[in-house]
C-alpha cells in the first residue's frame, strides 16, 4: 500500500517538473520494463508448473528468439544487393561496359 502510494507521488511529482517530450520518452522505457518484467513472470510460471523446475526449453526458445533478431539484417543486404542489380539493368549499361 505505501509502496504504491510512494510510486504515484513520484509519478505526480515527475509530471509537473518535465517537459512532455521527455516524458513521453520515459513512459515508453517504463512500459517496456513492465511488459519484459510480465513476460519474464510468465516464463517462471511455466518454469515451476509444467516444465517441473527444468529451464532447458526455455533457455532453448529464449536462444532461438534472440538468434532470430540476425535474420532482418540478412534480409535487409539481400533485398538492398537485388534493389542495386535492378537498379543497374535498369540504367543500362555504364561508360566503362561500353568500352
Amino acid at each position: 500500500m505505501v509502496r504504491g502510494f510512494i510510486h504515484s507521488c513520484c509519478g505526480v511529482c515527475t509530471l509537473q517538473c518535465t517537459p512532455l517530450i521527455i516524458l513521453a520518452r520515459s513512459q515508453v522505457c517504463s512500459l517496456s520494463s513492465a511488459s519484459s518484467l510480465l513476460f519474464q513472470q510468465l516464463l517462471f510460471i511455466a518454469m515451476v508448473g509444467p516444465l517441473h523446475g527444468d529451464p532447458f526449453w526455455i533457455n532453448l526458445s529464449l536462444l532461438l528468439f534472440s538468434l532470430a533478431g540476425f535474420l532482418l539484417p540478412g534480409y535487409l543486404y539481400f533485398h538492398c544487393r537485388n534493389l542495386a542489380k535492378e537498379m543497374q539493368a535498369k540504367d543500362g549499361p555504364t561508360n566503362q561496359e561500353r568500352l
